[in-house]
């Protein structure tokens, strides 16, 4: 549903602007300090303008490209499962434990066993 986009038109908004950037920059400490940045836009006004484009607020889209990112290299690599929080966008593998989780109702472990299974 966001995946499809399109950031090719002429006149890229500030808002196209921080949809590119967590999506090219999502391994990264983003917050939404950095965003209305990258926007420069008051942080409110970022939040009711993404939400309104997109139907979501940038840092659940931020949540839910990591954690898209996290089930894909899951699914396709045997990478410790503290690698795959690092290279989602997580320091800590606790953390990522609890909000992967709390997307898929499923631990990662659980998860990658699921799919390996699957994929046999």
């Amino acid at each position: 549903y966001l995946s499809g986009y399109p950031l090719n038109n002429k006149t890229k908004t500030p808002i196209d602007e921080v949809y590119a950037y967590i999506k090219s920059h999502f391994g990264d400490d983003i917050t939404l300090d950095t965003l209305s940045s990258i926007a420069h836009l008051n942080k409110n006004y970022l939040v009711r303008r993404f939400k309104k484009t997109f139907g979501i607020s940038p840092i659940s889209f931020l949540i839910k490209v990591r954690m898209d990112y996290a089930k894909k290299l899951l699914s396709e690599s045997n990478l410790p499962i503290k690698t795959v929080a690092a290279m989602s966008g997580y320091n800590d593998p606790s953390f990522f434990n609890f909000c992967f989780k709390k997307s898929f109702d499923i631990s990662p472990a659980k998860y990658r066993a699921l799919r390996q299974t699957n994929n046999r």
